[in-house]
This record gives structure tokens, C-alpha cells and sequence, in this order.
């Protein structure tokens, strides 16, 4: 894999936006790959997420060509060596688990049931700190069931939560792959997870038909959730992110910190969008606050729509950060834990993205620095374009 761009200036920029007194914010890129082959040659690179390792380290996931699983550990100095995954399961996350393990979260045994139709197993695979699989375990359905959100609880139990047919899906997972408990939670567009203690809270795009059928509505809701699988709280965050049953566009991600959660929520398809949305609560569940980020949708000339890729992650002294891809710049949302307060601030997107759409994750280092990692997305027919760089805020 041949590196074609290596950046090392800083692109500066401070463009004032609507709630902003931001100064300005600096992209300094460690490295840059980029494949001209876009998405179906074979050395492309699409990263799905980040986690860190016991000792620290970033492992990335993300997919070779079409369908190899990969995993990265990279550096200032480059992606680091490719470790291509054997597995039996499609990974689409990645998350840190006891004794130094890691967990992969996705599908298996996709298979067609009926012409158009699919079913899909839920998977997690296990990973030592080397990258090797240890073990991997399935969890069977008759409708199409995956995961797309992971969380560990005191005990040790995993947490898994996504997909099943059209409901959303939540169960627990003992660390030798057991299936402890199971429930659907209704029609949805997705769930996202996070515990505190062996306490599980789960935020999910919920689908709701009113008056016989006649109206319909997508609300993003919080449950509490206890260990046995019991809902002992629940709340409506959000209401009516979409009225159309037939669309299929929200997206949700959750964040905590060490005295909260942060709940991110959006609409997003060609006719319609609700721009990102931020909900803090409690360890509780009580709602401190809410914002919403208009910049993070854009309505084109033609009257159709266009949404960003976010990333998110709470700073140390609690604020949360998000990262936003649109319109060929990197718009950075700071939000002040106590109040909500937004500073706005804007750097230029890496010009291997060729004003496409980047994927986005950040981490913060022990010594406080700022990395965000961009990629090219999973679904974006562009050339491949993978880079790590440091982000600085006045």
C-alpha cells in the first residue's frame, strides 16, 4: 500500500458560525494513504470504528477491498501492519473487553430465505491482545439480526444491542458467549447502549402508528434496563425525528462521561432531514439539556438533502466534542458540559476525499492530544482515503 499524500502543515481556518465566538482550530495530518481504485480494488481501505487497547493504543476495524475484515494499530508514523481477520462473521465494531481482550460485534451466516429476502445471524468474535481469534459465537434468528452496538457491565457481561427484522433488539452475552437474556424492543431504526455499574441504558429510533394506522411518528426514546433484562425507566427524548413509514434514515450514537450520558440523534434521507440533535441525562435519567446542530444538514440546490458523518467523544474535563463531514470541511462542534453552550469551529477536509464525504473518529491521548481519524465511509463509491491526524482547539 503505497503512500501517495503525507501532510505535515497545519490547515488552519476560523470561520464564524451561528453560536460561535470560536477562535480557531488546527488539523495537523500525521499521514495519508490513499487508493485510486476506489472502493472495489483490492487494497481499498474503509475504517468502521476505533477502540483502545489495554495499554492505551488505538486498534482500528475496518474492511480491505469489499469484505475483508481488518484490523490497524496506527500510529503518528502510518497505519501500522494490516492484520487481515479469518473470520466467519462480517465486523462492524469493535470494543475493548476484560483481561485484555477485544470484541468484534456484527452478522453471520447471511443467508437469501425467500427471492429479495435475507435473514442474518447476530456475531461477536473475541480477539487476544495479538489480533488473534480466540472464539466466536453466533446467535441464531429467523429474521435478519445484527449488532451494531456493544457495551460491558461490571460483572463482566457484554451487553449487545441492534437489529432484529424490524425491531431493535437487545440482549445480554456472558464472556464465554452464552446467551443470558433476549427482548426486542418494537419497531425501530436502531439502538445504541451504555451501563453504568450493571445498570444498562439504551437509546433507540422507536417507531410509533397512531390512530389506526393513520399516522405515524419515529421518536428516539431512553430505557433503563436492569441486569435480568427488565425495563425499570423509560422517557421520549426526542418526537416525531420522521413521519413517513416507508423511510429509513436515523441515526443514533451515545457517549457517557464520568457523570453522564450524551445521546446523539438525526434524520437523514434525500426528500427529509432533522439535523444531529443532543440530549444530555443524568446517570439517572434526568434530561440536563438539549441542542441541536443546524449546520449538520444542508439542503442542495436541487431540494434534495445532504447529511454529515459524525464522530463524537467526551474531553476530559467532560464537554462533549463532535466532529461533522459536510460540504468538503470538517465543521467541530465543541458543546460545554454545564450548559449546553456551543462553540463552532471548521477545518478543511484532507483534499484525498475530493469533497466527498470522510468518516470520522476521535480519541483523546493520555497526554491530552486530540487524534481524529478519517476514512473514507463503507458506502461511498470514492477512492479509498485513510489519514490520522491531530486536532487542536484554542
Amino acid at each position: 500500500m503505497a503512500k501517495l499524500i503525507a501532510f505535515t502543515a497545519f490547515l488552519l481556518i476560523g470561520i464564524p458560525l451561528e453560536q460561535a465566538d470560536a477562535g480557531s482550530a488546527a488539523l495537523r495530518i500525521f499521514w495519508s494513504e490513499t487508493i485510486p481504485g476506489g472502493r472495489t480494488s483490492q487494497d481499498a481501505l474503509a475504517i468502521r470504528g476505533i477502540s483502545l487497547d489495554a495499554g492505551g493504543s488505538i486498534v482500528a476495524l475496518g474492511n480491505k477491498g469489499v469484505s475483508q475484515s481488518i484490523l490497524l494499530r496506527p500510529s503518528e508514523t502510518g497505519p501500522g501492519p494490516i492484520i487481515e481477520l479469518a473470520t466467519q462473521g462480517q465486523a462492524l465494531k469493535i470494543v475493548q473487553g476484560p483481561a485484555e481482550t477485544l470484541w468484534l460485534a456484527g452478522l453471520t451466516n447471511k443467508r437469501m430465505y425467500v427471492p429479495g429476502g435475507t435473514m442474518a445471524d447476530a456475531y461477536l468474535g473475541k480477539l487476544d491482545p495479538q489480533g488473534r481469534i480466540v472464539a466466536e459465537y453466533s446467535f441464531h434468528s429467523f429474521r435478519f439480526r445484527f449488532i451494531q452496538s456493544v457495551t460491558m457491565l461490571d460483572s463482566g457481561e457484554l451487553v449487545v444491542a441492534g437489529r432484529d427484522g424490524a425491531e431493535n433488539w437487545l440482549a445480554a452475552v456472558s464472556t464465554q458467549g452464552r446467551l443470558l437474556w433476549q427482548r426486542r424492543l418494537g419497531l425501530g431504526e436502531g439502538v445504541v447502549v451504555s451501563s453504568v455499574g450493571d445498570q444498562i441504558v439504551a437509546a433507540t429510533i422507536e417507531g410509533r402508528h397512531e390512530d389506526d394506522y393513520k399516522t405515524y411518528q419515529d421518536d428516539v426514546d431512553v430505557r433503563t434496563v436492569n441486569r435480568t433484562g427488565r425495563v425499570v425507566g423509560w422517557q421520549t427524548i426526542r418526537t416525531n425525528m420522521n413521519n413517513r413509514s416507508a423511510l429509513h434514515g436515523g441515526r443514533l450514537a451515545m457517549v457517557k462521561s464520568r457523570t453522564a450520558f450524551y445521546v446523539l440523534s438525526s434524520w437523514y434521507d434525500l426528500q427529509s432531514a432533522k439535523p444531529l440533535e443532543i440530549t444530555k441525562l443524568s446517570l439517572d435519567g434526568a434530561i440536563s439539556w438539549r441542542k441541536e446542530l443546524p449546520r449538520s444538514v444542508l439542503q442542495q440546490a436541487n431540494g434534495t438533502w445532504t447529511a454529515c458523518y459524525q464522530g463524537q467523544m467526551v474531553l476530559e474535563n467532560g464537554d462533549l466534542l463532535v466532529v461533522c463531514s459536510i460540504e468538503a470541511q470538517i465543521l467541530v462542534f465543541r458543546l460545554d458540559a454545564k450548559n449546553g453552550d456551543i462553540t463552532v469551529m471548521s477545518v478543511p477536509l484532507p483534499d484525498c476525499h475530493e469533497g466527498r464525504p470522510a468518516a470520522l473518529f476521535l480519541t483523546q491521548r493520555k497526554n491530552g492530544a486530540i487524534w481524529i481519524f478519517g476514512s473514507r465511509p463503507d458506502s461511498n463509491v470514492g477512492k479509498s482515503c485513510t489519514w490520522l491526524g491531530e486536532l487542536s482547539l484554542p
